[in-house]
């Protein structure tokens, strides 16, 4: 059976280097810059405010929430395992910053609440160590602290649909000038309960000095459901407060984002 011609045979092959870990935090930074941030940061003033002053962020990278929750006032202490990104992190003033895995936290109890944003707890292997972190998160918060959480949950219909492969595309700024083109193709792989990432970064300079580069970094983050998640917090001993798919009621948002904020239940 020969296939229609699709017209791009012609076209010259493209070749990607795998993403050096010196440039990921700068790259990721300024994707983060490029999108609008004040519905996420509205979103977690109204979960936090009159209930938080001392607050810990887990998997804050670059810090772009952690430092704007910081100049409203709160107590931030952002904690990241990539020590680049806290050096980065570390020129923009923010205060209190501490490399550790979030799975052995080196705090005592102390929080008010804990943040993990940009579904970071998805990236942990399994849900054995999902809830390792967990357990980590109730031991350093204290009676009646909040837990808030961003998560990717699994969608049915996403499961059902296991041999598609979606692309997503962004375009924005390279902070020397020119744009940064991410492609991302999303698979889905059933058996291992895992959402299977490809990301592209494609550096365009359009100057002739300045070489243009492709590079790819592969992720894999845990694929679980709305209600394997809800298990898996209230396990770690945490009552749920709610659980919402966007950071604002009228805007449409995808069902495959998790919005997540729980209590520290503390038995008298």
């Amino acid at each position: 059976m020969c296939e229609e011609p699709s017209g791009y045979e012609d076209e010259p092959r493209e070749y990607f280097q795998d993403l050096p870990a010196k440039l990921s935090h700068l790259l990721y930074h300024c994707e983060r810059l490029s999108h609008d941030l004040s519905a996420e940061l509205n979103y977690y003033h109204q979960q936090l405010q009159d209930r938080c002053s001392r607050l810990l962020e887990l998997g804050c990278g670059t810090g772009l929430l952690s430092t704007k929750l910081q100049r409203m006032g709160y107590q931030v202490t952002g904690m990241d395992i990539d020590r680049r990104a806290l050096i980065y992190l570390a020129k923009m003033q923010m205060y209190r910053l501490a490399q550790m895995d979030m799975r052995a936290l080196g705090f005592s109890q102390g929080f008010e609440a804990v943040l993990i944003g940009q579904n970071t707890l998805n990236l942990l292997a399994d849900p054995t160590e999902i809830r390792s972190c967990l357990k980590e998160v109730y031991r350093v918060l204290v009676d009646s602290g909040l837990l808030l959480a961003h998560l990717h949950c699994t969608e049915p219909d996403q499961v059902n649909r296991l041999d598609d492969r979606l692309l997503q595309f962004h375009i924005f700024d390279h902070p020397e000038g020119g744009k940064i083109i991410k492609e991302t193709i999303r698979h889905y792989d059933k058996k291992h309960r895992r959402l299977n990432l490809e990301q592209r970064f494609k550096i365009r300079r359009f100057r002739r000095k300045l070489p243009d580069h492709n590079y790819r970094h592969l992720l894999s983050l845990v694929a679980l459901s709305r209600e394997q998640w809800i298990e898996l917090v209230e396990s770690a001993g945490f009552v749920i407060e709610s659980c919402v798919h966007g950071f604002q009621k009228s805007t449409p948002a995808s069902r495959s984002t998790l919005h997540l904020v729980a209590r520290k239940f503390a038995p008298r």
